[in-house]
């Protein structure tokens, strides 16, 4: 019998959410082979449970970790922690490529040089977060437990707004966030920012 349970997230739990964040890493499905398994968990998970872990939470399938929400409450204090804690190491491990290899890695790595820079709408929105689920845990209703979770926990802090990025090419969780009451704030070429107000 499948039994799933949502908790707060555990230093534990680390190494599954990688893995996870791994095999979620292609627009929802699996980028093993795309990319290094550390290199996505770096970026998306791994600072957030160190920045605030009150806002992280674990999914697990019968005590195994399926599925993650991280986030922070303040964008704009995540990037402080972001860029000048938590990256410079990585920029030393992950040395920029060079402009030919267009792989990617080589994207990832790009990105990863840029640093966190929040968007504009951080005023209205300041919260934002990352939530990937597994295959046995999806089409159950649990992700939107899990932004249950999170949304009533930034309330507690007062906070009016959160936003989140999606890329345009994941039709899915555009229309999981739009069914969950997130609308479009800004578009690129590439992804859109969708933002929550929250009331308080």
């Amino acid at each position: 019998m499948v039994n799933f349970d949502i908790r707060l997230y555990a230093p534990s739990d680390m190494f599954m959410l990688y893995r996870i964040c791994l095999q979620t890493g292609d627009n929802g499905n699996d980028a093993t082979g795309q990319l290094s398994d550390e290199i996505l968990g770096h970026c998306y998970v791994a600072p957030y449970p160190l920045f605030q872990p009150e806002l992280c939470f674990t999914l697990l399938e019968s005590g195994v970790p399926c599925g993650y929400l991280v986030g922070t409450s303040d964008s704009t204090r995540f990037s402080q922690f972001f860029n000048e804690e938590w990256l410079p190491p990585l920029l030393a491990r992950y040395q920029l490529p060079g402009r030919g290899v267009q792989t990617r890695e080589a994207s990832m790595v790009r990105q990863l040089h840029m640093g966190y820079i929040p968007p504009g709408c951080t005023n209205i929105y300041p919260a934002h977060l990352h939530i990937n689920v597994l295959p046995i845990g999806q089409g159950k209703g649990i992700a939107k437990k899990m932004m249950y979770l999170f949304t009533k926990a930034l309330q507690s802090l007062s906070v009016p707004g959160l936003h989140l990025n999606v890329n345009i090419l994941n039709p899915r969780a555009i229309n999981f966030y739009k069914s969950y009451g997130f609308v479009e704030v800004d578009r690129s070429t590439h992804a859109i920012t969708f933002g929550l107000v929250l009331d308080n």
